[in-house]
């Protein structure tokens, strides 16, 4: 199979699970690199155990695969590789699955668009995913939607480790590194070399394993019950709406000081966007963040001036020459009631930084419950955005309810989906911080 997408029926079989009660590993200190050896000790598995599989590339062998995997036993392995910061989107361009008793299976999604009958195999059991917020979306496309969940990085982080990296991960509690070197690479390609096939595979080659063994530590920890709350959690989340005005996340705009400057950026952005989007690449690929906040903090009066910048120089860039200079000429003579906003208004509170100047008590509130927030995260050895959402106590501490007591406070926090077991470790904590807050303001 040698530089191709080269399919075939013939699996070979996995070798045995480890038994879940595995005794637990120490929950590593914040000095621990999340290895238990040093890179050099560890052994790293730099080919699955029973070689790559072939990759399926026609519908017509998607049943066969749904079988053999429906005849396995136990959780479902399951990852995709995406081709960021090449292609537009985040679509999936090769999915990886694995389960005791039927081996590994690579599928083609280009060519296999729809994933359903091994939805339909898998519907009855967990899938195991790894980092799973980032994969789900691509998945769903595809007709893969797991109904039951656990997720290796996420069961990391409750469990306090400081590198939640599937190979940092595998290292220390399988003692076995993974060899990661194809993890930017262009996923989109055809035909696949051999070694990123290889690579691919890897990342479902131990995940069973490493479920087994978080499990583990995680019901040491007490912290089983919590998991599955969270596992639960990221499955039921809604699908992000899109962003009112996704061109004010251009990185560096906080540069560009006037309206009409960000009223180029805008026009640069939507112009990119489509440029991008019809030719499926990364927009950073047709034009950075860079070139789009130099452009709108200059203001270039003339297709020179902007072809003489950095940033433009490219031919990619300067494919799109005249299209760029007519979003700057379109910002530079637009009616000031077209110009966008600086700080456009929201449906929550205003970044923290400016918190002391419109509401010092409000802001007092905010270090109050950070800290209840962060004395937990301590006490739990968990990072404070798992213990509580920022987001949630941000808007607890602008506009607590009335009055302030556990139960008011718990109520709000599961307006903002804050889960129960974070409510519970929390609630009486924050309305106590808060109260006193309310008398030292």
């Amino acid at each position: 199979m040698a530089n191709a997408l080269n399919s075939t029926d013939n699996q070979a079989e996995p070798a045995g699970r480890t038994p879940a009660e595995v005794p637990p590993a120490p929950v590593p200190d914040a000095g621990d690199t999340g290895s238990a050896q040093s890179g050099a000790d560890s052994p790293v598995l730099a080919a699955p155990r029973e070689g790559t599989p072939a990759v399926i590339s026609q519908t017509r062998q998607l049943t066969t695969a749904a079988d053999r995997l429906a005849a396995g036993h136990g959780p479902w392995a399951l990852d995709a590789e995406r081709a960021s910061g090449y292609r537009y989107g985040q679509r999936a361009y090769l999915v990886q699955l694995r389960r005791a008793g039927a081996g590994t299976t690579l599928i083609d999604p280009v060519a296999c668009p729809d994933l359903s009958e091994i939805d339909q195999a898998m519907s009855t059991d967990e899938v195991v995913l790894h980092a799973a917020h980032q994969d789900l979306p691509c998945l769903a496309e595809l007709g893969l939607r797991p109904n039951a969940l656990f997720d290796t990085e996420l069961a990391g982080r409750l469990l306090g480790y400081q590198r939640v990296g599937l190979a940092s991960m595998t290292e220390h509690l399988l003692g076995v590194g993974l060899a990661k070197e194809h993890s930017a690479a262009d996923w989109s390609a055809r035909p696949l070399p051999e070694d990123w096939l290889r690579y691919a595979a890897l990342d479902v080659e131990l995940l069973v394993e490493l479920r087994d063994a978080l499990e583990a530590e995680l019901r040491a920890a007490g912290k089983l019950d919590w998991a599955r709350e969270e596992f639960a959690a990221v499955l039921a989340a809604p699908p992000r709406p899109p962003r009112s005005d996704p061109w004010r996340r251009t990185s560096g705009i906080h540069k560009v000081r006037s309206q009409r400057g960000l009223a180029a950026v805008r026009e640069l952005w939507n112009e990119r966007d489509r440029i991008a989007r019809d030719r499926d690449l990364s927009p950073g690929r047709v034009l950075p963040d860079a070139g789009i906040v130099a452009a709108a903090s200059q203001m270039p009066t003339s297709p020179g001036q902007l072809a003489a910048m950095k940033h433009f120089t490219t031919r990619g860039a300067r494919r799109h020459l005249s299209t760029w200079f007519a979003a700057v000429r379109r910002a530079r003579t637009m009616a000031s009631t077209e110009l966008p906003q600086p700080n456009p208004p929201g449906d929550g509170p205003p970044a923290g930084n400016r918190w002391a100047e419109r509401d010092p008590q409000a802001a007092g509130r905010l270090t109050a419950a950070r800290g209840v927030v962060s004395a937990v995260a301590e006490e739990v050895c968990m990072p404070a955005e798992n213990v509580v959402q920022p987001d949630a106590v941000r808007r607890l501490a602008w506009d607590p309810p009335q009055p302030v007591d556990p139960e008011t406070v718990a109520a709000q926090l599961r307006q903002h989906q804050v889960r129960r077991w974070q409510r519970e470790l929390c609630a009486t904590r924050l309305a106590a911080a808060l109260r006193e807050a309310e008398q030292q303001g």
